[in-house]
């Protein structure tokens, strides 16, 4: 389910437990007559529009065990409700109960315009990123964005070149913590590496999938995103077209000194 914190009733539905407790505590609310209409009640696509995203603009992507909903797929939440004459809470909160919770809604971007983009990305005190530190991992998959922008706005749309594109997301960055040592091909450097054709990039945004790689085998949503010829932690290859290879040598990095915004941007 999509968890919102927007109101008593759906900030209950996000406040859970973990693994399967969580999901099993999340379907129980759904199932609850007076939950569900204090849902209802308190949802405002204007004000849940500025936040994680209005229910009708909502795709319906994954079906997971709600088979009967399968032929929905593709299909914005505000448009199965319309085609089954249901509110549309109702509609979020059936298929999630019919897939036992394993159902995926992909919202829409916060803004695709190009020429935005272009100004934003060229800018001196822009630094590329896409995360948050993980504080949503199971609502949202933010992990594939450097592969999604490097398909996105360097192959297919040739806004930024390749160059540009590593010093926003690599040099620059580690210039703005204070990580002198990473984030260039130089003498002296740590050899963290990624290899790739950028031809042979790609990012799946139909689907998400859940992985059970948290302590104690809990989960959180990915997306599959790669077609990288190997990265390099270290001088260790981790990942070998795409798999790991088991070989565990990164460390925990921390700034070598204080550095001001304006050192960090040259």
């Amino acid at each position: 389910a999509v968890a919102h914190d927007l109101g008593p009733a759906w900030r209950q539905l996000s406040q859970r437990g973990h693994g399967d407790t969580e999901i099993a505590d999340s379907l129980a609310k759904l199932r609850d007559p007076q939950f569900r209409a204090a849902m209802i009640k308190a949802y405002d696509p204007v004000l849940f529009d500025q936040s994680n995203g209005a229910l009708e603009k909502m795709t319906f992507v994954q079906a997971g065990k709600a088979e009967s909903y399968a032929e929905y797929l593709g299909m914005t939440l505000s448009e199965i409700a319309q085609r089954r004459g249901e509110n549309i809470v109702d509609v979020y909160a059936n298929i999630n109960l019919a897939s036992e919770g394993e159902a995926v809604f992909k919202g829409t971007p916060i803004s695709i315009d190009l020429e935005v983009m272009r100004r934003q990305l060229n800018h001196e005190r822009i630094i590329m990123g896409g995360s948050d530190g993980g504080a949503h991992i199971k609502s949202i998959a933010n992990g594939g964005w450097p592969t999604g922008l490097l398909i996105w706005l360097v192959r297919e749309e040739k806004i930024i070149s390749v160059e540009r594109a590593h010093h926003l997301m690599s040099y620059l960055p580690c210039r703005a913590i204070g990580l002198r040592d990473r984030g260039a091909v130089l003498e002296g450097m740590a050899a963290d590496l990624v290899i790739y054709d950028l031809n042979d990039l790609y990012f799946d945004l139909s689907r998400l999938y859940h992985s059970h790689d948290l302590p104690k085998g809990d989960w959180r949503k990915r997306v599959r995103a790669g077609g990288y010829h190997s990265v390099i932690v270290n001088g260790a290859v981790v990942y070998d077209r795409d798999q790991y290879t088991g070989k565990d040598v990164g460390q925990v990095l921390r700034p070598s000194s204080a550095m001001t915004t304006r050192s960090a941007a040259r």
